[in-house]
């Protein structure tokens, strides 16, 4: 895989069985890599033929989640209560490099620190 492929979509629910069926032709169209999702209502997003999902529904019944092709193994993962993000670590593609003082980035969020990879 030379090009790793990302999209999103808000999904607004995801309860029926033709939105599967329909995300799951997206994915294969598009040869999605990781998918990230906004308005899931269900913390078990089902069965995905060759990926796997990690969601986050927070206590509003609503929230996000993650889809990624079976091989690539995602770590530490990080959810915000609210369900409102989700965040996490690729290290199967996680190639380390020694951090330059100018790399080191300002943490801008004050909710959800971002994940130890």
């Amino acid at each position: 895989m030379d090009v790793l492929k990302i999209a999103t979509l808000n999904i607004n629910g995801f309860a029926s069985r033709t939105k599967v069926e329909m995300l799951e032709i997206f994915l294969r169209r598009q040869e999605i890599d990781i998918l990230f999702l906004q308005e899931v209502a269900h913390s078990t997003i089902g069965t995905l033929r060759s990926y796997k999902a990690y969601s986050n529904v927070g206590t509003a019944g609503r929230g996000t989640a993650m889809v990624t092709r079976n091989e690539i193994t995602i770590t530490n993962i990080t959810r915000l209560p609210s369900g409102r993000g989700i965040a996490a670590c690729d290290s199967s593609r996680f190639m380390p490099r020694q951090e330059q003082p100018s790399d080191r980035r300002e943490n801008v969020s004050t909710t959800m620190n971002s994940p130890t990879c």
